[in-house]
């Protein structure tokens, strides 16, 4: 895991609090999911080139990563 739960959770109020408006698309964090079923977040790293993808179900769960599926492209 590359950030901390505190670090996700930050990011996490950062995002629905629109403070990453001004950032370019590939180094802004984006929320894929938020309903009952399940919260997902992507994170790029510093330079944009990758992201993390982290799931929960709720607020009371830790966060976890989502592993990659397919074919990654170098």
């Amino acid at each position: 895991m590359k950030h901390s739960q505190e670090e996700i959770n930050e990011i996490w109020d950062n995002v629905k609090a629109d403070k990453y408006a001004g950032a370019s698309a590939q180094h802004q964090p984006m929320i894929c999911s938020d309903d009952d079923a399940e919260q997902c977040i992507s994170i790029p790293n510093s330079e944009g080139t990758a992201r993390e993808l982290y799931s929960r179900r709720n607020k009371d769960e830790e966060w976890k990563v989502v592993p990659y599926v397919g074919e990654q492209k170098s």
